[in-house]
């Protein structure tokens, strides 16, 4: 008896909150979406960017490059990263 009363309880309780989540969706939406809005409205914004310094290997790398451009030869690779 006990049984049939646990289930009989839970598939009503199951339907309460089924019905109870699909009465209530619209407002939930609205809500979430009024959040979000809010929330990119509020967001800090990108005023600009960051340009970090090159490095020392940077520059070697490039002045290998713009070396081998003047003699009219390709740069393979492994003259780039042959020291690190």
């Amino acid at each position: 008896m006990l049984f049939v009363i646990g289930i009989l309880v839970g598939i009503s309780l199951a339907t309460f909150l089924l019905t109870g989540i699909v009465y209530l969706r619209v407002p939930i939406e609205k809500r979430i979406r009024q959040t979000e809005r809010n929330i990119a409205k509020n967001a800090p914004r990108q005023k600009g960017f960051i340009v970090e310094a090159e490095d020392e290997a940077a520059q070697a790398r490039n002045s290998i490059i713009e070396k081998n451009k003047e003699q009219g030869k390709d740069t393979p690779l492994t003259a780039l990263y042959e020291n690190t």
